[in-house]
C-alpha cells in the first residue's frame, strides 16, 4: 500500500491538485498507483493509472472553487491494495487564491 499520502498545498491551483506519495512494498513485482478522485458532492469516482516510478501526480481539468476526495492504492498481479486514507481538498478561487483541504474533521488553510 502506498504511504505517506499528502496534498502538496502549493501545487493547488484554480483547476489543479497535486498529490504526492511513497511508493509501499510491491513483493518485487511490477505494480501500478491508481488514483481515484471526484467532487464531494458526487458519487461515482474517476480513476486514473499511473506506473510504479510515478509517485507524484497533478489533476487537471478541475472546477475552481469546489471540493474534490482524493484516494490511492497500488495493484498488481497478485491484487490490490488496500486504499489509503481519502483526503478532500478544494481547488482554489479565482476571486480568494485560497485552497482548504479537510482531514480527519479538521481544516486548514
Amino acid at each position: 500500500m502506498p504511504q505517506g499520502f499528502y496534498v502538496i498545498y502549493a501545487m493547488v491551483t484554480e483547476d489543479s491538485v497535486t498529490i504526492e506519495w511513497m511508493p509501499g512494498i510491491n513483493g518485487d513485482e511490477d505494480q501500478k498507483y491508481v488514483i481515484g478522485y471526484k467532487k464531494v458532492a458526487d458519487e461515482t469516482w474517476t480513476y486514473k493509472t499511473v506506473k510504479s516510478t510515478v509517485s507524484r501526480v497533478t489533476i487537471v481539468e478541475l472546477a475552481t472553487g469546489t471540493t474534490y476526495d482524493v484516494k490511492l492504492y497500488a495493484e498488481n498481479y497478485v491484487g490490490k491494495s488496500n486504499e489509503t486514507i481519502k483526503l478532500s481538498v478544494m481547488t482554489k478561487t479565482a476571486v480568494s487564491g485560497m485552497s482548504y483541504i479537510a482531514l480527519y474533521g479538521f481544516c486548514v488553510v
